[in-house]
């Protein structure tokens, strides 16, 4: 498979990023501090509109808001990135938590990322760490 490119969004914690880097060894993974392009008050949008310029890219964020958010939404879907929302239940469990959780479903996030139709992912938090299309 093509190697892709992944950037975990500030709401991710940077270690989280840092694990999946250290483990995926055919993708890149970066944290969106960590990229030259970004300031420290790029908004969410402009972060959009900068990786969908430089295509292919895939976005890993904790930030349902985004989602919720008309412009934000609406940028996200003209703009050819995958995203990836950790959803519900992510938040609430500690750093190691969601690093064992998140290395458990990688392989399934970078599947989707390859070969499921849609551009916005939910991977759930539940025991079954499933990647599902999010409707609406």
């Amino acid at each position: 498979m093509t190697p892709l490119r992944f950037l975990f969004d500030r709401c991710c914690p940077r270690r989280l990023a840092w694990v999946i880097a250290a483990l995926d060894e055919t993708n890149t993974i970066r944290f969106f501090d960590d990229d030259a392009r970004f300031v420290k008050n790029t908004s969410d949008q402009e972060g959009i509109n900068v990786l969908a310029a430089d295509p292919p890219w895939c976005v890993v964020s904790m930030d349902a808001k985004i989602l919720t958010r008309p412009h934000e939404r609406a940028a996200l879907h003209g703009s050819g990135l995958k995203f990836f929302l950790l959803g519900k239940g992510w938040m609430s469990y500690s750093l190691h938590n969601q690093a064992w959780r998140l290395v458990k479903t990688w392989h399934n996030v970078v599947e989707a990322a390859h070969n499921a139709r849609g551009d916005i992912f939910e991977v759930s938090s539940g025991s079954s760490l499933k990647v599902e299309p999010k409707r609406g």
